[in-house]
């Protein structure tokens, strides 16, 4: 699974259109739609209901509440390490 199309799918449940978050991402409708349905397949489950707009399934839902909650402690942890490997750095620089 990886970490960009979870963030495509936060995206998609927020937007709940193809298109405009395809738009917002930079990426086409049919590659977007792509990494959906990868991930569906990992999860052996459907996230999205087709149609305008997009609608997301129960799993939808509650995957995207996990993974917005998932997302967030993996950007704090990126935070935190680069910050520590600034301050390593910059207390190596010292000495």
């Amino acid at each position: 699974m990886r970490i960009e199309s979870l963030r495509e799918f936060v995206e998609l449940g927020h937007s709940l259109s193809y298109s405009k978050t395809a738009q917002r991402l930079f990426l086409s409708r049919a590659t977007l739609a792509g990494h959906i349905s990868e991930l569906e397949k990992e999860l052996g489950c459907r996230l999205v209901k087709g149609g305008s707009p997009v609608e997301l399934t129960e799993a939808g839902a509650v995957f995207l509440s996990d993974v917005k909650d998932i997302l967030s402690r993996f950007d704090d942890a990126c935070e935190v390490t680069v910050s520590y490997t600034h301050l390593r750095a910059h207390e190596t620089r010292r000495h």
